[in-house]
């Protein structure tokens, strides 16, 4: 019993390690599946060395669990990896005798039955995954009995009975219990997903308007020189002249245009790389100055160092400009917000400050909860896809905060190995 009890809390905790890997971003794709197969072997080893019973060398464990299930989520190959594993430890721990034959009988029955369901098991409901895994080990436990009856005849009594029921229920309950769990994080993980992209779309479509708005000014001024040059009695000078002052309106409303483009366009997932902050923050800036400036608020860039953090370009820009842009939205009369970054050993800390109505402790504790806004009309999605970024890049956030005075964002970034320490103001 206690064994059978430690079975189960190995597979548990590899299931839990390998998604805790996932969503911390720590592992890249190409590396998931391996990282599955290794999970599912180690599982496999820790089950039969602590077997619940060992009956002429064939051990009653849940090391069927961790194979189908790695074989199932990780592929064909992998499931192939698992069988020598799951043989081969039966060969290592226990020998070569009438068990090690029932061994590769059932690893073979596993392998022909993942290999028919793992290529589209991941799109099916999680009541068939469910009756597909209960029906195989239905297969299995029959086909146990049978090995049991023609090949060790003497070991059917009432003993083997009661500890063949009592795994095959354990098997049963084991394998609800950790599809169940796996399917529930796999749909969490999406659901995030989702959000982030719907709270990145409701951002774009508001600083939409901001943008058009902004363009238009330049657009309007470059209209105005172009007129200008149909005057035929103009010198050269001034033609010149109006045509450097076009270029240059030109060339800010490109810049304001690249800007949107650059945070819109859609993110490349997990792919980590140096990432050059002061870069990053210009383009965010070049993002939200029209959603500011509409709104009657100075955004002013102090001290941005040029430095590198390791990290995902499009999430570090979603993260800042959803800070900025609801710190920004912390003034409803005006004001200033400040970005600013300082070095304190190997971390960046940067700070996103707000002279708006600040917030208590307990507001402080509430943020980043799906819906929790102190804004009438907010949503709380913007600073919950931030807490959730900074959470999955390893970053860490402070606030300080008082009523009446402004709110101030910390972010502690780890920088990547090669920086240069200049300053831009």
């Amino acid at each position: 019993m206690v064994n059978l009890l430690l079975n189960v809390l190995t597979i548990l905790i590899g299931v839990f390690i390998y998604y805790i890997f996932v969503f911390n971003k720590q592992v890249h794709d190409k590396y998931q599946k391996p990282l599955i197969g290794f999970v599912a072997i180690v599982s496999i080893v820790l089950c039969m060395i602590f077997p619940a019973e060992n009956i002429n060398d064939y051990l009653y464990d849940l090391r069927v669990i961790p194979f189908i299930i790695g074989a199932i989520y990780g592929g064909r190959n992998v499931g192939g990896v698992l069988l020598v594993a799951f043989i081969l430890s039966q060969y290592i721990l226990i020998g070569s005798g009438t068990g090690f034959y029932l061994t590769i009988f059932q690893g073979l029955l596993v392998m022909i039955f993942t290999h028919i369901v793992s290529p589209n098991f991941k799109s099916y409901s999680i009541r068939k995954k469910h009756l597909i895994g209960l029906a195989f080990l239905l297969v299995s436990w029959t086909v146990n009995v049978l090995n049991h009856f023609f090949f060790m005849p003497h070991t059917l009594d009432y003993y083997f009975l009661s500890i063949l029921i009592f795994h095959s229920v354990t098997l049963l309950l084991t394998y609800s219990l950790i599809i169940h769990i796996i399917e529930y994080i796999r749909q969490n993980q999406k659901m995030q997903e989702e959000i982030n992209e719907i709270e990145k779309l409701r951002v774009i479509s508001e600083l939409a308007a901001s943008v058009s708005h902004e363009v238009r000014n330049p657009l309007t001024v470059t209209k105005g020189f172009l007129q200008l040059l149909k005057d035929n009695e103009i010198t050269y000078d001034k033609r010149k002249e109006y045509l450097d002052y076009s270029l240059c309106e030109l060339d800010r409303a490109k810049a304001i245009i690249t800007g949107y483009l650059t945070y819109a366009k859609p993110s490349n997932g997990n792919a980590l790389t140096s990432i050059e902050v002061s870069e990053e923050i210009d383009k965010v800036v070049q993002v939200l100055m029209p959603y500011a400036l509409m709104r009657g608020v100075e955004l002013s860039v102090e001290n941005i160092m040029e430095v590198y953090v390791i990290g995902d370009p499009q999430k570090f820009q979603q993260c800042i400009v959803n800070i900025v842009k609801n710190a920004i939205e912390a003034m409803n009369e005006g004001g200033k917000v400040i970005v600013n970054t300082k070095l304190k050993h190997q971390t960046l800390i940067l700070s996103i400050q707000d002279f708006g109505e600040g917030m208590s402790k307990e507001e402080i504790s509430l943020l980043g909860l799906p819906f929790y806004s102190t804004k009438e009309t907010g949503t709380g999605l913007g600073i919950m896809v931030a807490y959730s970024i900074i959470k999955s890049m390893g970053w860490k956030v402070d606030i300080k905060s008082r009523e009446s005075v402004g709110t101030t964002f910390f972010l502690e970034i780890p920088l990547s190995n090669s920086n240069s320490k200049s300053y831009i103001s």
